[in-house]
């Protein structure tokens, strides 16, 4: 995509970022594939110098990066992972660029999923619970490089931040509402239980 999206130094440094951090990825999984869980602890022996690691920690950890890394090594959920990641970042995109439309936006589908690539990119940042703040905030820099103005860019990134976090919130409140109900069992009547019996 990047030959059609804006020049922005950002995205073009976030791309480097992004290929220097796959190909050591690989480079690792490569190494484990070949030499085994060994090459993660060697790797991850400096942290041990650290005083705020927990030792027990660091001795899983060579384990679970070993684990963690199946979707990698294995050709064939990497690909599938690979498909449909991408296949759910085009398909948020769309749905980026459609609230843009709905707020008289006129830009390219494009722009919805470089709003999608911005915000990913602005999570890797410390943030508020839902990420208040930053998620506006990667959403405004990424529509001025479209020319689109602070207020209405941050109009835009306000409502569809609520399209995104009010539906989990309602989730998790009925799944609560129905746990608790299940909890307790059922609702007593008002009469008590002696009323219904004949």
């Amino acid at each position: 995509m990047l030959p059609w999206l804006p020049d922005l130094s950002w995205l073009r440094a976030a791309v480097a970022i992004s290929v220097v951090l796959l190909a050591a990825l690989l480079v690792i999984a490569l190494l484990v594939l070949r030499f085994g869980e060994g090459v993660v602890r060697v790797l991850a022996r400096p942290l041990a110098r650290l005083p705020f690691i927990p030792k027990d920690a660091l001795e899983r950890a060579p384990a679970h990066f070993v684990r963690g890394l199946a979707g990698l090594v294995t050709p064939r959920i990497a690909l599938i992972s690979f498909g449909w990641t991408t296949l759910s970042w085009i398909v948020l995109g769309v749905g980026f660029w459609v609230v843009m439309r709905a707020s008289d936006i006129q830009l390219s589908p494009l722009a919805g999923i470089l709003v999608v690539i911005g915000i990913g990119l602005a999570m890797i940042l410390p943030s508020s619970p839902a990420a208040i703040g930053v998620f506006e905030g990667a959403t405004v820099v990424v529509l001025t490089a479209y020319g689109i103005g602070d207020s209405v860019a941050l109009s835009y990134a306000l409502v569809l931040h609520m399209l995104n976090v009010l539906p989990l919130f309602a989730v998790a409140a009925a799944l609560l509402v129905a746990r608790r109900l299940r909890r307790e069992g059922p609702v007593p009547t008002l009469l008590g239980d002696s009323a219904l019996e004949p």
